[in-house]
């Protein structure tokens, strides 16, 4: 992302917060700041993969973006399918 289009999403994100209740601002605000901070923390880290790491979470992203968009999860159909998975595993 080039700083223009950077700077373009911060005065977007300004004119969003700016359209709530000034009581409701600075709640928002600090949600962004702590983001912003966990966003630089992930961007430290990943920094500091070797390139192979870095290209595999790359193609991991990909192939979820590719992959369309999210759905609802039917946590009760994953529970079921994991525990299958376990007793197999256990009993194979």
């Amino acid at each position: 992302m080039s700083v223009t289009e950077l700077q373009s999403e911060v005065e977007k994100l300004v004119d969003v917060l700016r359209s709530f209740p000034p009581e409701q601002q600075e709640a928002l605000a600090a949600h962004y700041r702590v983001e912003a901070e966990h966003i630089r923390d992930v961007e430290r880290r990943i920094d500091n993969l070797p390139p192979q790491q870095v290209e595999r979470l790359r193609a991991m992203i990909q192939e979820g973006l590719d992959s369309g968009p999210a759905e609802p999860m039917d946590w009760d159909a994953f529970k079921a399918q994991a525990r299958a998975r376990l007793d197999a595993e256990q009993q194979g």
